[in-house]
């Protein structure tokens, strides 16, 4: 139950970022701090959401820094992601799309194929 409001919380941070960008040229905010991520959630949202999140081994939710101020090319790269693994492994993370997956395997340094190859397994499974 837990991992799925933070899934909900993830989508809600994502769109937020998806709304700033789309109001400033596809452009995500200069800054991915904490505070700044905050203020835009303030902007485009009518509820607090936070970036804690419920996973047992201290996990929040954080924002890939070489994303500020640029344009997200990449289908692929996580705007919005977990700091650590849920017990027993995987991770809530969001798309650009604004599509939230929990994945195993997730490296915030990277745009990782095994990300993409559990994106494409899950939407096989689905249809």
């Amino acid at each position: 139950m837990n991992q799925a409001i933070d899934e909900t919380r993830c989508k809600d941070i994502a769109w937020a970022l998806i709304q700033y960008a789309a109001d400033h040229d596809q452009v995500l905010p200069p800054e991915l701090s904490d505070e700044t991520v905050e203020r835009v959630i303030d902007t485009y949202h009518t509820r607090e959401i936070g970036l804690g999140t419920h996973n047992s081994n201290g996990s929040r939710f954080a924002f890939p820094s070489e994303l500020a101020g640029k344009q997200v090319s990449s289908p692929y790269s996580a705007i919005v992601y977990e700091t650590a693994d849920w017990p027993g492994g995987g991770r809530i993370i969001a798309l650009p799309s604004g599509t939230v997956y929990f994945v195993h395997g997730f490296d915030e340094d990277l745009d990782l194929p095994i990300v993409r190859e559990q994106i494409v397994k899950s939407a096989a499974r689905s249809r």
